[in-house]
């Protein structure tokens, strides 16, 4: 029994094979290019404290003995929830709370 061994090379290679080539390269080099971009976009942006508009929790009067649990900012409002079940809410500039709201 013999085996017949063809030769590796057969040939140029047919256009839209080649054209079918460079496209999955270029294609697979542009998912690469685009997941960088996406993680490091996420990476800038997540590192980014909040923005100028939104006043650093430290500097709102809450009453004495509440340390924040939660703090959110929604729209020109501060939201912090406090650790005494108590939502406080800061209108734009204020540093004292306008309305408090009891949890329940």
């Amino acid at each position: 029994m013999s085996v017949h061994n063809e030769p590796d090379d057969q040939g140029p290679e047919p256009a839209n094979l080649k054209f079918l080539r460079i496209l999955v390269t270029v294609l697979t080099a542009t998912m690469i290019i685009g997941i960088a971009a996406v993680i490091t976009l996420m990476v800038l942006r997540l590192n980014q404290t909040p923005s100028s508009w939104a006043p650093q929790v430290e500097t709102l009067t809450l009453p004495s003995g509440v340390t924040p649990a939660a703090v959110t900012y929604i729209q020109n409002r501060t939201l912090i929830l406090g650790d005494d079940d108590n939502l406080y809410i800061f209108e734009g500039d204020a540093q004292t709370a306008t309305k408090t709201i009891k949890i329940e």
